[in-house]
C-alpha cells in the first residue's frame, strides 16, 4: 500500500484520507471472521465467514461497534451512509465512523509498518537505502519540505506477516480447518488436487529440517499444525514494447 506526496496535517496517510480506513477494513477481518485475540482484557472469538457469531468478553458498546461495522462491510455502506444511520436508526446508538475505525484498531492491536520509499516506487528506503536521501535508481529526493516539515514523499505500508499467523493460529475454528492437510487430505496417485500432492512437498515430507546447515530431529511438515508459506511477485515489464513481463 501506498502513500505519495504527504499531507502536513495527515503525515502517513495523506492529503483527505481518512488515516483508519484501510486499516480498520483489515483489522475487521481478523477481529470479525478470523481470530480469537487476547490482550488488553479483551477475548474475542468468531466463526469463520458469519459477520453476526460474535461471542465476546466486551462490553455492549463494543459489540455494538463491532456490529454495526460488521454490517456496514458486507453491505458495501459509504461513509456518508454510515454518518446518515444515527438519524435514521433513532433508538439505536451508533458510533461515529472514526470512533468505530478507533475500537476496531485497538481491538485488533494490528498494526502496519511504515517504510519510506522513492515517490516513482524504483526503491524502498530499507536495508542498504535505509539512510539515503535520495533514491538510488532514479536520484529523486526522499522527502519534502525542511527542516520541521520535512517529511517523506512516498510510504509502503507492510502488514507483517508473524502477526497474521499468530492471529490464525489463535483462532481455535481456523487452526482446526487449517490441519486438513494432515487430517482430511487423501492423496490419490496420480492426481494432483492441492499442494500436497506435488512431487516435491512429498518428497519435503520425507526430508529432515536443516537450520544454518545443522540437521534437525523433526522432517519438514511433520506437525499437523506446520504452516506452507508460497511467495509470489508481481511481473515488470523489462521492454519499451511493455508487451511481456518477467
Amino acid at each position: 500500500m501506498l502513500e505519495s506526496e504527504l499531507d502536513d496535517k495527515e503525515e502517513f496517510y495523506g492529503e483527505g484520507v481518512d488515516p483508519f480506513i484501510e486499516l480498520t477494513d483489515i483489522a475487521y477481518q481478523w477481529v470479525l471472521k478470523e481470530c480469537q485475540l487476547t490482550g488488553a482484557g479483551y477475548i474475542l472469538t468468531c466463526e469463520v465467514g458469519d459477520l453476526y457469531s460474535l461471542e465476546a468478553d466486551l462490553d455492549e458498546t463494543a459489540r455494538d461497534i463491532l456490529r454495526h461495522y460488521a454490517f456496514k462491510i458486507k453491505h458495501h455502506l459509504t461513509d456518508r451512509a454510515w454518518k446518515d444511520m444515527p438519524t435514521t436508526f433513532r433508538r439505536e446508538d451508533i458510533a461515529s465512523i472514526k470512533t468505530a475505525r478507533s475500537k476496531i484498531a485497538e481491538l485488533s492491536q494490528f498494526r502496519p509498518v511504515l517504510y519510506d520509499c522513492c515517490i516513482d516506487s524504483c526503491a524502498a528506503f530499507t536495508g542498504p537505502h535505509e539512510k539515503l536521501r535520495h533514491c538510488p535508481v532514479c536520484k529523486k529526493e526522499r522527502y519534502t519540505g525542511t527542516g520541521v516539515n520535512e517529511r517523506p514523499r512516498k510510504r509502503f505500508r507492510y502488514l507483517p506477516i508473524i502477526p497474521r499467523l499468530s492471529a490464525f493460529a489463535a483462532s481455535r475454528s481456523t487452526a482446526e480447518k487449517r490441519t486438513y492437510r494432515a487430517h482430511g487430505h487423501v492423496p490419490e496417485n496420480d492426481k494432483i488436487k492441492d499442494y500436497q500432492d506435488s512431487e516435491h512437498y512429498q518428497e519435503l515430507l520425507r526430508t529432515h529440517v536443516i537450520v544454518d546447515g545443522k540437521t534437525l530431529p523433526h522432517r519438514y511438515f511433520q506437525d499437523a499444525r506446520d504452516t506452507a508459506l508460497g511467495v509470489s511477485t508481481d511481473g515488470f515489464a523489462p521492454f519499451r514494447k511493455r508487451t511481456s513481463t518477467c
